[in-house]
């Protein structure tokens, strides 16, 4: 249930990713949210409020000139090698 939850959220603060970082804090929270109440009633939170809160301060933290890029955590080595013809 937690990987759903995270996938939930993650794909709206995707979507609301248009408005910026608080777009994103909002969807996360609106995707756990919803996956709770749907999940159990609301009665109990899947990730908790001190979680997020603590994650978002960390977004918030981190200045807007910081780009990072995704391939650069991966090998650039090819596996397979490359037939030629």
């Amino acid at each position: 249930m937690l990987i759903a939850s995270f996938a939930l959220s993650g794909m709206i603060a995707g979507f609301l990713s248009r408005f910026g970082r608080i777009g994103v804090i909002l969807g996360f929270i609106a995707g756990n949210v919803l996956l709770s109440y749907v999940s159990n009633g609301g009665t109990t939170q899947i990730i908790y409020l001190k979680e997020i809160i603590i994650a978002s301060l960390g977004l918030l933290l981190v200045p807007k000139n910081v780009q990072i890029n995704v391939a650069d955590f991966f090998a650039k080595d090819l596996y397979l090698p490359v037939r030629r013809y």
